[in-house]
């Protein structure tokens, strides 16, 4: 690393403070670089120069910052994707119950009382079949 580095890792933080990934150079020194709360501000004092352990060490944090928010992304990804088919479940589900009364209205049982899933997901085959068997020719 050209120069003693320090200025580098004074920007890291800076770009790290700015993301909110940390609050404090006491924080960034313990959390990313794996020394006591006032490294950073001790180093810059003293001028010294930065080892290169510091910087392993700080590569090794940012790529399991990496690795954890890709998994969270992934995660976050999967959970988002269930959800969007149960609203989508829901309006079919909504759509076959106004079609169900002839109205455009909201269907009459209290949709706001919480339902256990398996009921729920029983209570909505029960209509869906009845649609169904409306629909269908005698």
């Amino acid at each position: 690393m050209e120069g003693n580095g320090l200025f580098f890792l004074e920007d890291i933080y800076t770009r790290m403070q700015e993301a909110e990934l940390v609050t404090s150079k006491a924080e960034f020194s313990q959390r990313f670089l794996g020394k006591g709360a006032s490294y950073l501000t001790s180093m810059r004092s003293r001028q010294r120069n930065v080892p290169e352990d510091v910087f392993a060490f700080l590569t090794d944090r940012l790529e399991a910052g990496m690795a954890e928010s890709a998994q969270w992304s992934a995660d976050y990804e999967e959970k988002l994707r269930v959800e969007m088919a149960r609203q989508h479940c829901h309006a079919e589900l909504l759509d076959a119950v106004r079609k169900l009364q002839g109205t455009d209205e909201l269907p009459a049982f209290d949709t706001d009382a919480p339902i256990p899933a398996r009921s729920w997901f029983a209570r909505a085959f029960s209509i869906l079949a009845k649609v169904r068997q409306m629909s269908s020719p005698h």
